[in-house]
């Protein structure tokens, strides 16, 4: 994919938008969130929120790798119609100016953007998760003192 179509797709994509509505329907603030009067509460609930956000993290980075194929797949066959197609067209006619302007191609494109903010965002909060019950240890450790 070419630096230039794949700008213009990004272009298209509200990564905040993505992003917003991901913490609407995840409040990992409030999850993430804790000070000494509730770090005991939030400690056990860790393992749980966790191994959430890992399963939400494998599902989604699943999704993508499968629209990655579908989209390779979209292309193949796109390549061999024009190429076996009644004008003679060059391999760089055909991966430069038709397979990028191909609708399903531009649509694929935009999944895989839209996906990769989805696993990025996952990613980060299983990540944040998995430190977590490790800084809470330290807190309360700290807070003994």
């Amino acid at each position: 994919m070419s630096d230039k179509t794949m700008k213009f797709v990004e272009e298209q994509i509200n990564k905040d938008e993505i992003l917003n509505k991901l913490l609407e329907e995840f409040p990992v603030e409030e999850m993430l969130s804790y000070n000494e009067f509730d770090v005991l509460a939030k400690l056990p609930l860790n393992p749980y929120y966790t191994e959430q956000f890992r399963l939400l993290y494998l599902s989604h980075l699943g999704k993508l790798e499968r629209v990655e194929m579908m989209l390779d797949e979209r292309m193949a066959k796109l390549y061999t119609e024009l190429k076996n197609g009644e004008v003679a067209l060059t391999k760089v006619e055909i991966e430069k100016y038709y397979i990028p302007k191909d609708d399903k191609v531009m649509n694929l494109r935009r999944t895989i953007v839209r996906q990769n903010i989805r696993v990025g965002f996952f990613e980060a909060i299983y990540k944040a998760f998995d430190k977590q019950g490790w800084q809470m240890k330290q807190f309360i450790l700290k807070m003994g003192e």
